[in-house]
């Protein structure tokens, strides 16, 4: 699949937290997240659908934001490096802000990475885990996205559906991420498969302890058990990079062995899957049906 200014191939990264959000966290994540992307954003978004231009460095933006907003209040915030001609090479998104308890349907925090392709699947692994050393996530997930240019919605998405029909493999922001139907639903299962997922001990304790390890003998995943959470991924993960290219990624055809991987992995997931609905725009239903049944 070749880029052109409205989408492209990229990786990216979702984190699910229902804690309320810590500034020093947050910032961490971002400085780790700065140290093996190095992303340089010229334009952002904080509580508003305009995006503005950057008028210095990004990073100190970014934290000035953070130090000043009152989590009492929702934090819709972005960063990326597109233009009215040339798709992003990175985003970040967030959409954070307390969970008060008398919220009947609790929806989780979200920070969401969106990177070019050459970062290895391995300093990604690594991104995540050390996550987990400053909070335990609910749900993290990682893997191949189409990324849509936010200047050229919603024509840029309007396009973009057809690209992730025809690839099983892909997802987006708008598809699953954001998803209203998909955040209400979270606290009783996951999406799907990727080649990286984090699941907290209420995930992953309906699928047992036993069942992830025969799992694993059957080569159906690779994981890694931490204090509250576990790691699981796709066998020969850190092989990807070079096993699939773009053009594998992207059409069916050319990628039946990764295809195959994501069925196996799909199956053993199902007790903790969950349905949820259509984007609210661009997809018709029974288009929405054939992507669910996809694997």
């Amino acid at each position: 699949m070749i880029d052109n200014k409205f989408y492209g191939l990229r990786k990216s990264i979702v984190f699910y937290f229902y804690q309320d959000p810590k500034k020093d966290i947050i910032k961490e994540l971002i400085n780790d997240f700065v140290d093996f992307v190095n992303p340089s954003y010229s334009s952002y978004r904080y509580l508003t659908h305009d995006l503005k231009n950057i008028n210095g460095k990004w990073h100190e933006l970014f934290n000035s934001i953070i130090d000043k907003h009152d989590f009492d209040n929702v934090c819709t915030l972005s960063f990326t490096d597109s233009n009215k001609n040339q798709l992003q090479k990175n985003s970040v998104n967030f959409l954070i802000r307390n969970i008060k308890k008398e919220f009947p349907n609790k929806t989780p925090n979200i920070i969401y990475f969106e990177f070019e392709e050459n970062i290895s699947w391995e300093e990604i692994y690594h991104f995540i885990s050390h996550s987990f050393y400053s909070l335990t996530y609910y749900y993290v997930s990682a893997g191949y996205s189409l990324a849509v240019n936010d200047y050229l919605y919603p024509k840029s998405t309007s396009l973009s559906v057809k690209e992730l029909q025809r690839s099983k493999i892909l997802n987006s922001l708008h598809l699953t991420w954001r998803n209203s139907s998909f955040l209400v639903n979270l606290k009783n299962g996951i999406d799907g498969p990727n080649i990286i997922q984090a699941l907290c001990k209420e995930l992953y304790h309906k699928l047992g302890f036993n069942t992830i390890n025969d799992a694993n003998k059957q080569n159906i995943l690779n994981y890694q058990v931490g204090e509250d959470y576990i790691i699981i991924n796709l066998p020969e993960t850190f092989d990807l990079q070079e096993a699939y290219d773009d053009k594998q990624i992207y059409n069916i055809e050319f990628n039946g062995e990764l295809i195959e991987k994501y069925k196996n992995l799909n199956k053993f997931l199902e007790p903790i899957l969950v349905q949820f609905s259509k984007p609210q725009m661009f997809w018709k239903e029974e288009e929405w049906l054939l992507w669910q049944s996809r694997f």
